[in-house]
C-alpha cells in the first residue's frame, strides 16, 4: 500500500521553527476556522480582545476536532463533549461534570501566532530566532493592498518558490498574460546575500503589462524586476514601472504537506488608483495559474538541494542559490 510523504523529523523541526501563514485575517471571525500546516491540523479563532489565537486542532479529551465546534462568550466550545477552553488553551468547563475543576492535563496545545500583511502567521516551534519576512512596502503611504485568496499548489513549497523567481520562463509559460514569445533572452544579473536568503536585480526589456496593454510599454524601456528572498518559503517583487510606479508582490509558499502547499499572496502598488483592485487579482491569478500548470507536473515533486540530480544553466544562477542556502539551513 502506498503511502504520502512526509517530512523527515530532522527536517520538520527546522521548518516548524519559522512563520507560515496559515489564512487571510479576514477569514477569522466569531468561529473557529481549520487550518494546515507541516502535516497538522490547526484551529483558529479571535478571542474577546480581537486578537487572533491559534492551537493544534485536537480536543485533549477524546481528540475531536476543534475547528467544528463553537465559540461561546470568547470561549471555544469542542463539538463533541462541550468542554470550554480560554484563550489561554486552559479548559474551564466540563458540562457533564459541572462541580469538577478542569485538571491540568486538559489544556490546548497553543501556538505561537502573528498577524501582519493581512495574514495569520503561524510558528508551530518556538526553538530558533525566525523573523516574520518584512514587507514594509505594505503600509507605505500611498499605497492601495490587493489580498487574493489563497491557492493550493500539488507540489513542494521549494518547487512553487523557484518557479515565482525564475526568469528564463517568462516567454513559454507566460504567453497568455504578459510573455513575449519573440523575446527569450535572459541577461546576466548578479546574486547579492542578504542576512536571510538573498536578493537579485533583474533588468530586461520584457514587459510587466498584459498583453491587451503592451502599447503602453515605452520602446526600449527596462524594466526592474527585484527579487528578494526571505528563506525559506517566502520572496519579495518590486517592480518598477514606466514613470517610477512601483507593484510590489509578496509571495508565501506555506507547506502543507512536502507535496501540497498553499500559497499566499499579497501584492501593492503605488500608481493607478482608479483600476478596480479585482483587475489586478484576475491579472495576478491568471500568472499563477500559468505557473502552477508546469510545476505540478514537475518531477521529483520535491526540490532537488543535491545539484546533480538535475542539469542547470548560466539562467538558473538564483536557483543554485537557492538550492544551496535551503542545503545550508540544514534541509534534505
Amino acid at each position: 500500500m502506498s503511502t504520502l510523504p512526509c517530512f523527515t523529523p530532522h527536517d520538520w523541526r527546522i521548518l516548524a521553527s519559522q512563520w507560515h501563514p496559515v489564512a487571510l485575517s479576514r477569514h477569522l471571525g466569531s468561529t473557529p476556522l481549520a487550518a494546515s500546516l507541516l502535516d497538522r491540523s490547526l484551529v483558529l479563532h479571535r478571542c474577546a480582545r480581537g486578537v487572533a489565537m491559534a492551537a493544534l486542532d485536537r480536543c485533549p479529551h477524546r481528540g475531536a476536532a476543534l475547528s467544528a465546534g463553537r465559540i461561546d462568550h470568547g470561549l471555544l466550545v469542542c463539538p463533541y463533549h462541550g468542554f470550554h477552553f480560554e484563550p489561554s488553551g486552559r479548559c474551564v468547563m466540563i458540562p457533564a461534570n459541572p462541580e469538577l475543576e478542569p485538571p491540568a492535563k486538559l489544556h490546548l496545545q497553543m501556538l505561537n501566532v502573528r498577524e501582519a500583511y493581512g495574514l495569520i502567521w503561524v510558528r508551530l516551534h518556538s526553538g530558533g530566532t525566525a523573523e516574520l519576512p518584512p514587507f514594509h512596502e505594505w503600509s507605505a503611504p500611498g499605497t492601495f493592498q490587493v489580498l487574493p485568496e489563497p491557492v493550493d499548489w500539488a507540489t513542494s513549497a521549494g518547487r512553487q518558490m523557484e518557479s515565482f523567481f525564475d526568469v528564463s520562463h517568462f516567454a513559454f509559460i507566460h504567453q497568455k498574460s504578459f510573455g513575449e514569445p519573440d523575446n527569450t533572452d535572459v541577461p546576466s544579473y548578479a546574486v547579492v546575500a542578504t542576512s536571510d536568503g538573498f536578493q537579485f536585480d533583474y533588468v530586461s526589456t520584457v514587459s510587466n503589462y498584459p498583453l491587451e496593454l503592451r502599447r503602453l510599454n515605452p520602446p526600449g524601456f527596462l524594466w526592474s524586476r527585484l527579487f528578494r528572498i526571505h528563506l525559506p518559503f517566502c520572496a519579495r517583487l518590486s517592480i518598477t514601472f514606466p514613470g517610477k510606479g512601483l507593484l510590489h508582490i509578496l509571495n508565501v509558499a506555506a507547506p502543507l504537506s512536502p507535496v501540497c502547499t498553499r500559497v499566499f499572496s499579497a501584492i501593492c502598488r503605488n500608481f493607478d488608483p482608479d483600476i478596480p483592485l479585482q483587475e489586478a487579482i484576475n491579472f495576478n491569478r491568471l500568472i499563477f495559474d500559468e505557473d502552477r500548470s508546469v510545476v505540478e507536473q514537475q518531477e521529483p515533486k520535491q526540490l532537488p538541494l543535491e545539484l546533480n540530480e538535475e542539469v542547470h544553466t548560466p539562467s538558473d544562477l538564483a536557483s543554485l542559490t537557492y538550492r544551496r542556502a535551503l542545503h545550508a539551513m540544514g534541509l534534505s
